[in-house]
């Protein structure tokens, strides 16, 4: 039997936290759940994640500083990032500060979808991107092979 896919949710505010890792929990999956970047570096650090879900607007951009982080941390910059977000994407990643340029030095998917979340979509992209793990190679830094 496979294991369940491990999601880290990373989301200030407390019911939208507790609502994405029912979400994930009702889809098979084991949700960790942390209320601050800190906390979610953490926790992902203790315990990696096959996939991150995070709230991108919180306070100070610190989600870009999340983002920044796990593609410098050879253990997680493998691990593919869903970004949800209230508010229009291009405002959170405006031209000049692109997804591209944030996720830059990253190994992995990073992904934007809009809020509400529509639970459907959201399991089938954490499936999506989650399909290929423990095909990871075994060379140094955790890199995917060809």
């Amino acid at each position: 039997m496979e294991k369940p896919i491990r999601v880290l949710v990373i989301h200030e505010e407390a019911d939208d936290r507790t609502l994405i890792c029912n979400l994930l929990a009702a889809g098979g999956c084991r949700p960790l759940a942390a209320d601050s970047v800190r906390d979610g570096l953490r926790l992902a650090r203790l315990e990696p994640p096959d996939l991150i879900v995070m709230d991108l607007a919180v306070p100070d951009l610190a989600g870009h500083g999340l983002l920044r982080g796990l593609g410098r941390d050879l253990r997680l910059h493998h691990v593919p990032v869903i970004c949800v977000t209230s508010v229009d994407p291009h405002r959170v990643f405006p031209p000049a500060r692109s997804a591209a340029k944030v996720g830059a030095g990253r190994g992995a998917a990073l992904v934007i979808l809009k809020k509400p979340l529509v639970t459907e979509e959201l399991l089938g992209r954490v499936r999506a991107l989650t399909a290929s793990r423990g095909k990871r190679s075994a060379r140094p830094g955790g890199r995917r092979g060809p």
